[in-house]
């Protein structure tokens, strides 16, 4: 693997969050109520909060409500515990 590669980022569109690596999305090919953890490591300095992880809620009526997004620094990891993948987006 080529560790100089690299991916450009693109904007987030719906909200103006700045760049993202993935768009909006839910994990649908999980078990149901499974919960994710996600870890991420990043070149930068240790305590430097250099990512985010965005959340929205969906409904089946095609309505958002306004998306949350939190800063996290190198080496912290989040969880969508249970159900919370059945309707909300990172």
């Amino acid at each position: 693997r080529d560790s100089d590669a690299h991916v450009p980022l693109k904007p987030e569109a719906l909200y103006g969050m700045g760049e993202a690596s993935v768009s909006w999305h839910a994990d649908s090919s999980l078990q149901e109520d499974s919960t994710i953890g996600v870890y991420h490591q990043t070149s930068g300095a240790p305590d430097a909060a250099d990512w985010r992880v965005a959340v929205r809620l969906t409904t089946r009526g095609g309505e958002d409500t306004p998306a949350l997004c939190v800063p996290l620094r190198n080496r912290q990891s989040y969880f969508m515990c249970g159900g919370f993948n059945a309707t909300p987006q990172h």
